[in-house]
């Protein structure tokens, strides 16, 4: 649901920087990137610049702040990943529109997307490149839609991309919805490590 977004001065003044907002982000340069209306915009310095339109209500910022990976819409349910630069300029594509994909994440180092994908026909964790080489499935490997396809082999993705938390430089826990989760990105191995925190 789109939200007002505001900025707490040290302070603690609020300063409304948008209206109906999907998603936003700081880049590390102070920059605030949001999402609203299905069009990305780069708050700074007080003014809202276009960057990319159509896309989806999230978006990953990578650590030097220099490329933005954005969800754009396709034919129902598709999506596409693309990487840009921080002027709206296309660099890649990192994903075709097979399936739902969506939840951009870099890795440390900037070189790798990890991301969410439906084009198996069930939720699993990918990566790929930062030039579109080198697609990975991560997690549900052999894994087909269907009643046996929630067994032990299962791992769930993420219940919202907002609970996703590095905990080392490869090393990922979210909420599934149905507990807590821990994933080593660099080899795809999963646990269930406890309950939701309330």
């Amino acid at each position: 649901m789109p939200q007002d977004l505001y900025e707490l001065s040290p302070e603690g003044a609020l300063r409304p920087l948008a209206r109906g907002v999907s998603f936003a982000a700081y880049a590390p340069d102070g920059a605030v990137l949001y999402v609203r209306d299905g069009a990305l915009f780069e708050l700074s310095r007080g003014e809202s610049r276009l960057l990319a339109q159509p896309v989806l209500g999230d978006f990953a910022v990578d650590p030097l702040g220099q490329r933005i990976a954005i969800a754009r819409p396709d034919s129902e349910p598709d999506s596409w990943l693309e990487l840009i630069d921080r002027s709206g300029r296309h660099l890649a594509v990192l994903i075709e529109p097979r399936g739902p994909n969506a939840w951009p994440l870099f890795s440390a180092g900037g070189d790798t997307v990890y991301f969410i994908s439906g084009s198996t026909g069930v939720y699993s964790w990918f990566s790929v490149g930062v030039d579109g080489e080198g697609l990975r499935q991560l997690t549900n490997h052999g894994l087909k839609p269907g009643p046996d396809v929630l067994g032990a082999a299962f791992v769930p993705p993420p219940a919202f991309k907002s609970s996703i938390h590095f905990i080392g430089p490869a090393l990922v826990e979210y909420d599934a919805g149905d507990g807590l989760w821990r994933l080593d990105l660099a080899t795809g191995k999963a646990e269930r490590i406890g309950e939701v925190r309330p």
